[in-house]
């Protein structure tokens, strides 16, 4: 794209975002903590003044040093308290992602967790226990996944989040937390006495500004080996402390191919929308607290208006005509007789006159708000089942909807993310982390009721396993010990061969002696046909199958004996797991 354009472009989105700023009304908005100032009025020219985190403070503070973002961060996240349906849509996308709750889960495959011994599976106990450990105590203040809901909140926001890396004097990572996206920016570093040139930089040599109000502070690329000042943003030189060294940040963002430093959020599209909306807000706000038409007319026909009358036309409408308090409101019109005496004519008629044909009595522009809110809904690939609205839909379009969400939005962006610390983060901790991960919860498609008739089909049929079931469930597997080798099998399987020892202890198998037939007492067999079999042949037969098997035939009768018990050891097995899925 032609550089020319490309400016001109994001001009014209920084234009619309300072007139949905100046729209909302800034003045309105609560102080921050460590803001100077805040948006408050346009000055002559219409533009209207900054924040001290906006772009103006970073490039005042060293214009040279600063990345500027194709967008106004500060406001980006004005605009998100434009409209109701675009911070809902960020809340939604924050909450399904990464704020449903988290495990830490090993990963094996499935042929390697059947074959795992004893040393690996005690070694991803341990990983888990220390990787639960540590996140759950990272920050002081908040869970894990409510660290990476503010994360992911700023991401849909601004397109930027990030973590802090707390590290002790050991070098071990000891603490995480939330800095706010709307005030960072990227810098380029440069050393004390020496320039860098600007237009070959190094990924190294990207450092991250924080300004809030009058404070500053810098940080490094987590797993960068710089050491600078946190309060000039310098190289250090000689040996210094843990404390006097800037602390770490993970990057996160929303790519696009429209810049090469910062994320763009995804409804970025929408921005003339999402003005729209708020443009007929005011206007129907305006309309209740301005509009002085009365609802009816009294005429008079017959005579003319008299002096008082004038005087009350205007006073009505300049004082009591307007206001959500006089919409009922009534203007009396008094006349006098046009004649006197014997041919005056009729008295004066009295008519009621409506004044409001034609005037909205509802709110204006509904449709053009709801094709705003589709198209706002569109950007992020919501459906409406996770605003609230059903629109008559059935459960199984329901459970469609979500799933096709959940599959192409939300588990793309966990896939990113949990790729971005395994790689990252966990690599970094003080203990081995090579043989688990993080997963992050993801919203129950189906009801419970529908879930378990699926597993217990499925499972009857040999089309899933224990640990299948739990992992569906998102509980953990059972223990990877031999008495629960069964739990890899389908429970067809596994109910056959359970009986004659095959999962367990085994030792006695092959010394199992044949099944013996059962002692009969002779019968009178009826008379029958050449060739015809009777029941007793039958037995006989299966029980001469038994003897010659061996240990198989013993298998053939548990079977039989076993069949009847497979449904209810099924439902216990179902009951067990939605049990501990309604305790989450």
């Amino acid at each position: 794209m032609d550089e020319s354009v490309a400016t001109k472009e994001v001009h014209s989105i920084n234009e619309q975002l300072m007139v949905t700023a100046h729209i909302f009304g800034n003045k309105n908005l609560p102080p921050e903590k460590g803001d100077k100032e805040q948006i408050e009025k346009a000055d002559k020219s219409g533009r209207i003044k900054q924040s001290p985190t906006s772009d103006e403070v970073f490039r005042a503070e060293d214009e040279t040093r600063v990345i500027k973002p194709p967008q106004d961060l500060q406001m980006l996240a004005r605009a998100s308290l434009l409209s109701s349906r675009l911070f809902k849509s960020i809340d939604i996308m924050a909450k399904n992602v990464v704020g449903l709750g988290f495990q830490v889960i090993d990963t094996l495959t499935i042929q390697e967790r059947r074959n795992v011994d004893d040393k690996t599976a005690k070694e991803i106990k341990e990983q888990k226990k220390n990787l639960e450990n540590f996140l759950e105590n990272a920050n002081d203040e908040n869970t894990f996944d409510g660290l990476m809901r503010l994360e992911k909140t700023d991401e849909e926001t601004v397109g930027n989040g990030y973590l802090e890396v707390i590290r002790d004097n050991s070098d071990e990572i000891t603490n995480l937390n939330h800095i706010p996206g709307r005030t960072v920016r990227l810098a380029r570093l440069r050393g004390p006495g020496k320039e860098r040139d600007a237009e070959n930089i190094k990924d190294e040599e990207i450092v991250f500004l924080q300004v809030r109000g009058t404070r500053k502070r810098w940080f490094i690329p987590f797993g960068s080996d710089l050491i600078i000042d946190p309060i000039k943003g310098i190289e250090i030189e000689g040996d210094t402390t843990r404390e006097d060294m800037a602390t770490e940040l993970i990057h996160f963002k929303l790519e696009h191919p429209s810049d090469d430093f910062y994320g763009i959020p995804r409804w970025t599209p929408a921005i003339p929308s999402i003005t729209g909306n708020r443009l007929s807000d005011i206007r129907n706000i305006k309309f209740m607290e301005n509009d002085a038409t009365p609802r009816i007319a009294i005429l008079i026909s017959g005579g003319n208006l008299d002096p008082s009358s004038i005087e009350s036309i205007e006073k009505f409408i300049d004082l009591q005509g307007r206001g959500v308090e006089n919409a009922s409101r009534v203007m009396v019109l008094q006349t006098e007789r046009k004649m006197v005496g014997p041919q005056a004519g009729d008295a004066p008629k009295i008519d009621l006159v409506p004044l409001t044909i034609g005037i909205q009595d509802d709110a204006s522009f509904l449709k053009y708000r709801a094709a705003n809110n589709d198209e706002i809904k569109e950007v992020f690939g919501l459906s409406d089942l996770f605003y609230g609205m059903s629109r008559d839909i059935n459960r199984a379009a329901a459970a469609v909807a979500k799933q096709v969400t959940n599959e192409q939005e939300f588990e793309p962006e966990r896939k990113r993310i949990v790729h971005k610390l395994k790689h990252i983060l966990l690599p970094e901790l003080p203990f081995d982390t090579d043989l688990v991960t993080i997963k992050f919860g993801s919203p129950l498609i189906n009801d419970l009721a529908s879930l378990a008739d699926g597993i217990s089909k499925a499972s009857a049929a040999g089309g899933l396993t224990p640990h299948d079931i739990r992992e569906m469930a998102g509980r953990e597997p059972y223990p990877r010990t031999p008495e629960y080798d069964w739990a890899d099998y389908p429970m067809p399987i596994a109910q056959l061969f359970i009986p004659i020892g095959l999962f367990g202890t085994t030792d006695d198998v092959d010394d199992m002696p044949a099944r013996q037939p059962e002692n009969r007492q002779p019968k009178e067999k009826p008379e029958e046909s050449p060739g015809e079999e009777t029941e007793d042949d039958e037995e006989e037969d299966d029980d001469e199958q038994e003897k010659t098997l061996g240990p198989m035939g013993l298998a053939i009768k548990n079977m039989r004996n076993f069949r009847k018990n497979q449904e209810n050891m099924m439902k216990r097995l179902i009951k067990e797991t939605i049990k501990e899925m309604n305790k989450e």
